[in-house]
């Protein structure tokens, strides 16, 4: 198994570890991530299957007050008074980098306390080399399915068939 975020650059992200030679079967990562690599032909076409979303979460230190963030103003002013903030360099990462501390209007404020942090995958195809192709097909079939609804929900992603 080969994992890590699927995108990037750092060392454990999926394309990193593709471009040094690693192999995988099935390639599960954000979407236009993956749509990339059928679009080099590294993923069979035909074999995208959306299984996931990946809701963005906020945590806070262990013994810290939690962040009030039931507002935009709330979560502007909890981002503002944080000491520092971690974000993925996966999607949900790119997103809060790129465009939601602009749209907040603190995304000068945010530069000296705000850093991209390793993150983790989400979406699912056979890779175009795969030394195992019908195994990798009967194990995105089993993600995209009711049978696999209870474990999704427990890693925290969100199944496809859910309401958004």
């Amino acid at each position: 198994m080969v994992a890590g975020p699927s995108m990037g650059t750092t060392p454990e992200s999926i394309p990193m570890r593709l471009a040094r030679g690693e192999t995988a079967d099935v390639r599960i990562m954000v979407s236009y991530a993956l749509d990339e690599m059928l679009r080099r032909g590294h993923v069979q076409a035909g074999s995208r299957v959306d299984w996931a979303r990946s809701p963005i979460g906020l945590a806070a230190r262990a013994g810290q007050p939690q962040p009030h963030i039931s507002s935009v103003e709330a979560l502007r002013a909890g981002l503002l008074a944080a000491q520092s903030v971690a974000y993925s360099d996966s999607a949900s990462g790119v997103y809060v980098s790129t465009e939601l501390l602009q749209k907040l209007g603190i995304a000068e404020a945010m530069k000296t306390k705000a850093r991209m942090i390793p993150g983790e995958p989400v979406a699912a195809g056979v890779a175009s080399q795969s030394a195992a192709p019908e195994a990798a097909r009967a194990l995105i079939r089993y993600l995209a399915s009711d049978a696999a609804t209870a474990a999704i929900r427990a890693s925290g992603l969100t199944p496809m068939g859910d309401p958004q």
